[in-house]
């Protein structure tokens, strides 16, 4: 009887630590997309978004961790600075998703990562799984205007 409650508590340290090590070990893997969204910024693209677009969180979410290598300028009056807003407004930004690139007459809206390494020269990393890109552009992205919110589940 005591050797089982000695072995309980020391299977529950295992697990934590074990799960505390996987965390870690994913949380510290690099993004295979590091150098694509680094590109993206170096090429003078400009990504235009709001916290409250859903389909702007979509569009970040296709670059996982290196989400915070993009050019990106917050537009909504509620999460956005001073000079951010007037970024977006200099910019003539109506709506978001709002992409605009040096060698691009007409601004852009959801892009996939394919559509984003044409117009901006860069290569997408070889690890790149157009599969899972391709199940992302079934998805309708409608942009949403600057005055709009969408509730979100939570």
């Amino acid at each position: 009887m005591k050797q089982t409650s000695f072995v309980t508590p020391l299977v529950v340290v295992v697990l934590i630590v074990l799960a505390a090590f996987l965390v870690f070990r994913h949380e510290s893997k690099p993004s295979i997309y590091e150098d694509f969204a680094q590109c993206i910024t170096d090429s003078g693209a400009i990504f235009y978004g709001a916290a409250t677009c859903p389909v702007c969180t979509r569009q970040k979410q296709l670059f996982g961790k290196a989400q915070s290598l993009l050019p990106y300028i917050e537009c909504s009056q509620q999460y956005g600075d001073q000079e951010s807003i007037a970024q977006c407004q200099e910019a003539g930004v109506d709506a978001t998703p709002y992409w605009v690139f040096p060698e691009v007459e007409e601004p852009e809206d959801f892009m996939t990562l394919n559509e984003l390494a044409i117009a901006t020269g860069c290569g997408l990393p070889a690890e790149h799984i157009s599969e899972e890109e391709s199940a992302i552009e079934s998805i309708e992205a409608t942009p949403l205007s600057l005055g709009e919110t969408v509730e979100q589940d939570a």
